[in-house]
């Protein structure tokens, strides 16, 4: 007991040197398991939103395998224009949270190159998208649009 007394101060000294380092572990752990969640919930987020962009592919098959050039000489070009649009956003999702897709998009991409091609304006969007567009443009546009 004489010990304890004699060496309080220290013991006092290394109980809060003791507790200070809990609090920050704590505090760390807590803010590695936010990001851990907010991380998960955007890939799950990314994955409904693909699965809603196929059953958008799946009702409107006219649109995910297009003839282009018809499409936006018709009156279903703003619909056509809002599903492109709708798959750059599902595109823009699974970019930023999933780093292994990138051949997919390209392939879900490729079916509207003429569109693509035929359109300017591309601007807006993630640098993940966009470099995706400005290659698919740079690789597969003509000097002379393919739907005039």
């Amino acid at each position: 007991m004489r010990w304890f007394s004699k060496n309080a101060e220290s013991i006092e000294a290394a109980a809060a040197l003791l507790t200070a380092f809990v609090a920050v572990a704590a505090i760390i752990g807590v803010k590695m398991q936010i990001d851990a969640n907010a991380d998960q919930q955007a890939a799950q987020s990314a994955r409904d939103i693909f699965r809603e962009h196929l059953t958008l592919s799946i009702a409107n098959p006219q649109f995910s395998e297009p003839d282009v050039c018809t499409l936006i000489a018709s009156d279903q070009r703003p619909a056509y224009a809002a599903y492109v649009e709708h798959l750059l956003y599902t595109s823009e999702q699974i970019l930023a949270t999933q780093t292994d897709w990138d051949d997919a998009i390209t392939e879900r991409l490729a079916p509207h190159i003429d569109y693509f091609c035929s359109t300017d304006g591309w601007n807006g969007y993630t640098q993940p998208v966009t470099d995706l567009i400005a290659l698919t443009r740079i690789d597969h546009c003509t000097a002379t649009p393919t739907c005039q």
